[in-house]
């Protein structure tokens, strides 16, 4: 079974090493000159059985990326430089 989350068309740098959970589509505003990313897309917000799944499937990556750092003899560390087991 593949997992995934879905994730938006940008990510801050700020935000490179961390999770975020996208809990609605596209821009509420829209209206930023220099921003085309959104353009033509409407705004919505994702239903909560959406984001709940996206949390469910986080849980289970990570248990999985933990399992594989202790069968590999690393005690559940994950760090940056480990590769992950996908």
């Amino acid at each position: 079974m593949v997992l995934a989350i879905e994730q938006g068309p940008i990510r801050p740098p700020s935000e490179a090493h961390s999770l975020l959970l996208r809990v609605t589509r596209n821009c509420s505003w829209n209206r930023c000159e220099f921003c085309h990313i959104y353009k033509g897309q409407r705004f919505s917000p994702r239903t909560v059985e959406e984001v709940k799944g996206d949390i469910d499937a986080v849980k289970q990556i990570v248990s999985e990326i933990t399992a594989a750092s202790w069968n590999r003899g690393l005690g559940g560390k994950v760090t940056r430089n480990w590769p992950v087991p996908y």
